[in-house]
């Protein structure tokens, strides 16, 4: 009877706690979208709105933020419109909709794993109410809220969603071998089989389900009496297996680009990726155990890659003190099992984003996943050792310290330019809040303001092309280019590898470069930075070298150097470039008399529309087989124009 009064409690409380957070991120719905977002979700309208199957066939098709495409986070977009230009508003409520089920299901989750530590089928009343307070901290944590208040960041919310349930099937599964275990092997292949596809095909790193069930098996779940005997058959198909999968390829990619040659399109080499990533991991951690009112959001751009173990010497410090966590891990294993689950459960959630991959190197969102017991162990063995009265009331007034610093963050979030300038502040250095900043001035009509604030970043960031680019593009506009901004732009481009980040600010530049109002920046120019990027690009395959040599022949074509254009065009139609750059292609050679040369580019683009088998960018990216006919008659027609002129004058 007492037991049932405390959970009544334990439940009042917990329903509160998510009317808090529901509440706490209100705020937060008035902001706009940002980043990331416009690239993701303008799939929605890229061919009109998502309103039969073949709109829908098309749209889940053309994911590109991932190997798997992502077909079931951009699916929950639907939920808030099927069309772009869209409001944000809804895409957020969903997010934070989903953040208190994601809440829910940690609540269950740690319940259940706390049942089996125990091996008790009634839990204690101090697991109870330790899931209680880990799980509103959870939720309630300011480092949670730029994955959640942004809305493409639902893609790790849902693989995280998707991980609970399947972990939560696994273990019913678990339990159900002691007495029905048909059923309980049903629950767990199930369970591991649907919900790791889900949250693989919502963001890769849930494809990390049957090694994070792992994880709980070794630390937990195998030394319960609550637990029947796991078949090792079973053990090494769905859980060791796809265990060893991961880790291959892990493996893999490193080997495959050279561990110490850089990355397409990155300053980095795997090796230097692995040794920064040491560093990256005590950055989580730190803000997770010293939480902050306002993060430093989605600018991590300052942070120095890690070339030697000395450089910087912190490097050494940060792998030496994640080898004594995992030693804790080691040592606390029987005694001290939910120090072992905490710790190993947050690197395994992090094997994806934080080791080999071609991805950048810091983002809050990769906490999401894996914080989620690293409380646990300091309040439920903390209730051992003080009485768990007062633990609780510790943790209560910690709560409220960190729903004030949620609030805070999520307030900012639902204010752009606030979020903006205090971003900015937090990260004088970085290049992207500087520009962000300045194309907020710049699209408020403060052109003036704008370019001051790229005035003082480049003399600042003196090393950033994008920032030294927009800087003399401004300038350019405004009538007050100086001689030092295209010089620093032409050394920049013969000393840095290009990024095919760099694209935008290179076509803002081509486009510019052809109003013949600036007399420094030419098409001569154009040419001459690309041509210096083109020069240090040893994959004539990859994408960066399809967009320089597309602005190199463009700028060649505008100087009226046609037959090298021609060429340098032509050299950009490769693999690395899309069916939408061909066309563009094929548009230029048209425009320019080589009319052959175009049209054979458009059949060659229709053939492969007509086929059908593009997905991901290449379909995202890709023209609709109308316009591609309509070209082709175009320049059908003009050629034919063209021969029967010349017969004419024959």
């Amino acid at each position: 009877m007492q037991s049932d009064k405390e959970d009544g409690w334990i439940g009042l409380f917990f329903i509160a706690g998510l009317f808090l957070v529901y509440w706490i991120y209100w705020s937060g719905l008035s902001g706009s979208f940002i980043f990331d977002d416009f690239n993701n979700l303008g799939a929605l309208g890229a061919r009109g709105e998502v309103d039969d199957l073949a709109s829908l066939k098309h749209y889940l098709l053309s994911g590109f933020s991932g190997p798997t495409g992502r077909p079931v986070a951009l699916l929950s977009f639907l939920l808030n419109d099927n069309a772009w230009p869209s409001e944000p508003e809804s895409f957020k409520y969903t997010n934070v909709l989903v953040h208190l089920l994601n809440g829910t299901l940690l609540f269950a989750l740690t319940l259940t794993l706390l049942r089996f530590y125990e091996g008790q089928r009634r839990l204690s009343h101090n697991a109870k109410w330790a899931a209680l307070l880990v799980t509103m901290l959870w939720l309630c944590h300011p480092y949670l809220v730029s994955t959640t208040l942004y809305v493409v960041q639902r893609m790790a919310q849902l693989a995280t969603l998707f991980v609970f349930c399947g972990l939560l099937a696994w273990l019913r599964g678990r339990r159900l071998l002691i007495d029905r275990p048909v059923a309980g092997y049903l629950w767990m292949t199930v369970g591991l089989g649907a919900f790791g596809l889900l949250a693989a095909f919502s963001k890769e790193n849930g494809a990390l389900l049957p090694v994070l069930a792992l994880v709980c098996e070794a630390f937990i779940v195998r030394k319960s009496v609550l637990a029947g005997p796991l078949h090792r058959v079973w053990k090494n198909i769905f859980l060791t297996v796809p265990t060893c999968l991961i880790v291959f390829y892990l493996l893999y990619v490193p080997f495959a680009n050279g561990w110490f040659e850089p990355y397409s399109g990155r300053d980095f080499t795997p090796w230097q990726r692995v040794l920064t990533e040491g560093r990256v991991l005590w950055v989580y951690l730190y803000n997770w155990f010293v939480p902050h009112v306002f993060t430093a959001g989605v600018y991590n751009d300052t942070l120095a890659v890690s070339t030697g173990f000395l450089q910087p010497v912190t490097t050494l410090l940060s792998l030496f003190g994640l080898v004594c966590l995992l030693l804790l891990a080691w040592v606390c294993r029987n005694r001290w099992a939910l120090v072992s689950l905490a710790i190993v459960f947050f690197f395994v959630s992090q094997l994806v984003e934080s080791s080999t991959i071609r991805l950048e190197l810091l983002f809050e969102h990769r906490m999401y996943m894996g914080s989620g017991f690293l409380l646990l162990p300091v309040i439920y063995y903390g209730m051992r050792f003080i009485p768990s009265w007062k633990v609780f009331m510790s943790g209560a007034v910690w709560l409220a310290i960190l729903a004030l610093f949620c609030w805070r963050g999520a307030l900012l979030w639902g204010d752009y330019p606030a979020m903006i300038m205090v971003w900015e502040h937090k990260k004088p250095e970085s290049p992207r809040a500087q520009l962000e900043v300045a194309k907020m001035l710049y699209e408020k009509g403060d052109q003036g303001a704008a370019l001051r604030r790229l005035n003082i970043a480049s003399a600042r960031i003196p090393d950033d092309f994008v920032l030294r680019m927009s800087q003399a593009l401004i300038q350019c506009q405004r009538g007050a280019l100086t001689k030092e901004s295209p010089t620093a732009v032409l050394r920049l481009s013969k000393t840095l590898n290009y990024r095919s980040a760099y694209i935008e600010a290179m076509q803002n530049g081509l486009n510019r470069s052809n109003n013949n109002d600036c007399k420094a920046l030419t098409p001569y120019f154009m040419w001459q930075v690309a041509d210096n990027f083109i020069s240090r690009v040893d994959e004539k395959e990859s994408v960066e070298y399809h967009q320089l040599a597309y602005i190199k022949g463009v700028a060649l074509l505008l100087i009226r150097q046609n037959e090298a254009g021609k060429e340098a065009l032509l050299s950009a139609v490769n693999e690395g470039a899309s069916l939408h750059g061909k066309m563009g292609i094929a548009s230029y050679l048209s425009t320019y008399g080589f009319l052959d040369e175009a049209l054979q580019i458009a059949l060659s683009v229709k053939a492969d529309l007509e086929e059908g088998d593009l997905w991901r960018r290449e379909l995202a990216e890709s023209p609709a087989l109308e316009e591609v006919n309509a070209f082709i008659g175009a320049v059908e027609g003009s050629r034919d124009k063209s021969k029967y002129r010349g017969a004419g004058e024959k």
